[in-house]
């Protein structure tokens, strides 16, 4: 379930999480609001001069689980926006966690590039005072992150795969790695059948990430970051992009 935002409205999905009711506060358990969440991410990409062009959450569990994904306006790469996404929980089954990342613009598939600039706590010890100063200083440093993401864009779309190869890749992530369902990898194969959009570099690695970008959308906020991040990392690390 998952709520997108144009302009300064508050969807029901967004309104949901403002409601949930925050968790007691205990000596090993220190909550941070999602609303809380919300209003320091905003007011960083305000503070850090970002645009913001779309505001997206999820939720799961009644609110219990969620994450909050911004767009925003970056660069003027031709494919792709910056992004930073953030999860949270109320029911200890989830860390906080920011990634930094990118939107593609033709489908808006999003993906966190595993290795850059990673934030993660647990809710215990002084985490809602390191929270905002943290958050703050993390979104300023997310551009400088974004020329590394074109520069592994360019090279996805140099090099080639086969089917072979393909479907060689695909049992990996579903058998051996964990990172796509059964579920995901029919969303996939019918993407490879009939693309929804067009990535316009046919057979190359690039296209295949977005295929499983594009199926990773059905995950909820308990595996969305995890397993995108997981994308990220599996396809650099396979064709040795730096």
């Amino acid at each position: 379930m998952e709520g997108v935002i144009n302009t300064g409205a508050i969807t029901s999905i967004k309104q949901l999480l403002l409601d949930t009711p925050i968790p007691v506060q205990t000596n090993h358990y220190k909550p941070v609001s999602h609303g809380q969440l919300i209003d320091i991410t905003l007011e960083s990409l305000d503070v850090c001069g970002f645009k913001l062009s779309k505001e997206l959450y999820s939720s799961a569990r009644d609110g219990q689980q969620a994450n909050g994904k911004y767009h925003l306006e970056y660069g003027n790469d031709p494919d792709m926006g910056l992004m930073i996404a953030w999860q949270n929980s109320y029911d200890k089954k989830l860390s906080l966690k920011f990634g930094i990342g990118h939107h593609v613009f033709i489908c808006e598939n999003g993906l966190i590039c595993a290795d850059m600039g990673k934030f993660k706590s647990k809710h215990i010890g002084a985490i809602q005072e390191i929270t905002p100063a943290k958050l703050k200083e993390y979104v300023c440093r997310a551009g400088d992150n974004f020329e590394q993401m074109i520069k592994e864009k360019l090279r996805m779309k140099e090099i080639e795969i086969t089917k072979k190869t393909t479907a060689e890749l695909l049992g990996r992530l579903f058998i051996n790695e964990g990172i796509i369902t059964s579920t995901q990898l029919n969303i996939i194969k019918g993407e490879i059948d009939k693309p929804t959009f067009n990535y316009e570099v046919p057979n190359t690695v690039w296209e295949l990430m977005n295929y499983q970008t594009f199926a990773l959308k059905t995950c909820s906020p308990t595996t969305w970051m995890e397993r995108v991040s997981a994308t990220h990392k599996f396809y650099v690390n396979e064709f040795d992009i730096k």
